[in-house]
């Protein structure tokens, strides 16, 4: 069971959103999702400042 906090679509594309307190933004959430659903990132909302990695987009 996966628990995703938000899902927008863009240019015809789902992209999963994950709203994190602190900087602590693991999960097995998107990792569930990427193996039902394709789709060409995530974003992951944190205190982490901003990074590009894995096919996952971190915003502060």
């Amino acid at each position: 069971m996966a628990k995703i906090d938000f899902i927008i679509a863009k240019d015809h594309e789902l992209i999963p959103i994950g709203i994190f307190l602190g900087e602590n933004t693991r999960s097995k959430s998107i990792s569930v999702l990427k193996q039902r659903c394709e789709f060409p990132y995530s974003i992951k909302v944190s205190a982490k400042n901003f990074e590009f990695s894995n096919h996952i987009q971190y915003d502060p």
